[in-house]
């Protein structure tokens, strides 16, 4: 027995509407099922580019041009403290430019920082014409001279006196020039170098600012004593 035609209509409506909600489904999932894995792809593509090619370009800061600026040439480069070590990067960089460098030494007490950085280095010096090495201890545990100059900047000025004083209790610090930017704790710093027995090896050659986010810092500059002038 035929149903009236208002509800035949009906039924005809609904399996429409039945199928179309179905497309549709179809439809949105197909699509977001392509566009799901082109943006997978898209993104496993921009990672392995970023790991196989990561231009060998190294950006150094106005302050980490600072302290290579002031470094002696051709003579060794110690990066103590080094945290990422772009400073002593910058010092494998520059020397086949601007200055140059016959050795280049990272110290960082930090394991995974230093692992990182020899990563770093392999990526941008297949191999570096200078020698270069890694330390993974507290500088002031280092028991090899220290000669050239030396940088321990981005760690307070506690930190830093212990360093110095424990290097030159082991007659281990014998570098020409110190360049020394405390973080925090300027004030101790700045006793211990004024301090006579201290003042007995290194005397301040000269004392600047360098700006660190919004924040001025000071940055020492001090010459072993008996070397007349240093350039």
């Amino acid at each position: 027995m035929w149903a009236p035609l208002s509800s035949r209509l009906f039924l005809i409506q609904a399996k429409k509407a039945y199928f179309f909600k179905i497309a549709l489904f179809n439809f949105f999932s197909h699509n977001l099922f392509i566009k799901y894995n082109v943006l997978s792809i898209c993104s496993k593509i921009s990672y392995l580019s970023e790991i196989m090619y990561k231009p060998k370009r190294l950006k150094l800061s106005l302050r980490m041009k600072l302290f290579l600026d002031s470094a002696l040439q051709n003579d060794s480069f110690w990066d103590l403290c080094c945290d990422h070590g772009y400073v002593g990067l910058g010092a494998l960089v520059l020397n086949n430019h601007e200055k140059s460098f016959t050795s280049v030494y990272f110290v960082d007490q930090v394991s995974h920082i230093m692992k990182s950085l020899q990563l770093r280095i392999d990526h941008l010096y297949n191999k570096p014409n200078i020698p270069y090495a890694l330390y993974c201890l507290p500088a002031e545990d280092l028991d090899v001279d220290l000669t050239g100059t030396v940088l321990i900047a981005g760690v307070g000025g506690f930190t830093i006196k212990k360093i110095l004083s424990n290097l030159l209790s082991k007659n281990k610090l014998k570098a020409k020039r110190l360049l020394l930017s405390p973080h925090t704790d300027v004030k101790i710093l700045e006793e211990y170098i004024a301090f006579d027995e201290y003042q007995k090896c290194y005397f301040l050659k000269d004392k600047l600012s360098v700006v660190v986010g919004k924040k001025e810092k000071p940055f020492y500059i001090l010459d072993q004593k008996n070397i007349k002038e240093i350039s």
